[in-house]
């Protein structure tokens, strides 16, 4: 059965870390063809890595990817975009476009409003609807395949759109759509959440170097420790709170930890960070960038 994306040409802007796992998983879970991608770098040693890696065209000219693109993807760093979006639409290839563009941002930080005013502040009214914007929020597991993104629909997208939109942020991992007002908190939360698991992986394995435990031990035995917690908590048949009360025996060794973690306020220590993070990402996208 062909995909959704199968007529579809998708254009790169930026081919850094995040825009080559979503080309990877397009190429691998979408059944795209790689004539179907193009991507546009400054960078000559990136885009040399991008076509040889997965056989596509690569370029210097954004315009160029616009134009020849029916999906369009933000893949730059959030303080690079409100300047490589001002170059495109200086460009006539831009303001003379007469084909329906879907222009997918995975920048963090720039909410759909402000994305939307870059993107058509200089076009005519008919011209600003030819512009579709949806804004993704990627994280770093997409790079092994794993990913958990945040999708946010912006005006006059149509439900055609989001299922073009679900079928890419998917071919990374799991989706899940939320409004634009709650992309903040979904940052703090599955963004910036594997710096989360990363830190108690880093304090498990030092803990265990610390009563005798070689470090390639302590390392493997916290990956996997960390891995079957996390396949209990999809396939085990119950909740966190379940899963836990089930390894934690009255007077054990894990009540014990556990009490430990409790005391110095693990759960509420865990609360104020993923809000503290929501907090700065709200400050950061609250923040006007400044267009050259």
């Amino acid at each position: 059965m062909p995909s959704i994306l199968s007529q579809k040409t998708i254009g790169f802007i930026g081919a850094g870390n995040m825009a080559q796992a979503m080309i990877q998983a397009l190429r691998h879970n979408s059944g795209i063809s790689a004539d179907q991608i193009l991507a546009a770098d400054p960078g000559e040693h990136q885009r040399n890595l991008v076509a040889s890696k997965f056989q596509i065209r690569s370029v210097t000219d954004n315009a160029e990817v616009f134009d020849k693109s029916d999906i369009v993807i933000l893949a730059v760093k959030p303080q690079q975009l409100p300047s490589v979006i001002h170059e495109l639409t200086q460009d006539p290839r831009y303001t003379e476009n007469r084909s329906r563009k879907l222009i997918i941002s995975i920048a963090a930080g720039i909410p759909l409003p402000t994305l939307e005013h870059h993107l058509t502040a200089s076009l005519t009214a008919h011209a600003k609807e030819l512009i579709v914007p949806i804004r993704i929020m990627p994280n770093t597991p997409a790079l092994v395949g794993c990913g958990m993104s945040g999708l946010s629909r912006g005006p006059g997208v149509r439900d055609e759109d989001m299922e073009l939109a679900m079928t890419m942020a998917g071919s990374m991992g799991k989706v899940c759509v939320l409004p634009e007002t709650l992309m903040d908190a979904l940052t703090a939360l599955s963004g910036s959440g594997p710096a989360y698991l990363f830190l108690l992986a880093e304090a498990m394995i030092q803990a265990g170097t610390t009563l005798g435990i070689s470090n390639d031990d302590a390392l493997t035995l916290t990956v996997q420790t960390l891995k079957g917690a996390i396949a209990l908590m999809e396939n085990g048949g119950a909740d966190t709170a379940t899963l836990r009360q089930r390894v934690t025996s009255p007077g054990g060794t894990t009540a014990a930890a556990l009490a430990i973690l409790e005391e110095g306020g693990f759960t509420d220590l865990v609360t104020r960070a993923i809000t503290a993070a929501r907090d700065r990402s709200r400050e950061l996208s609250s923040r006007e960038p400044e267009t050259p």
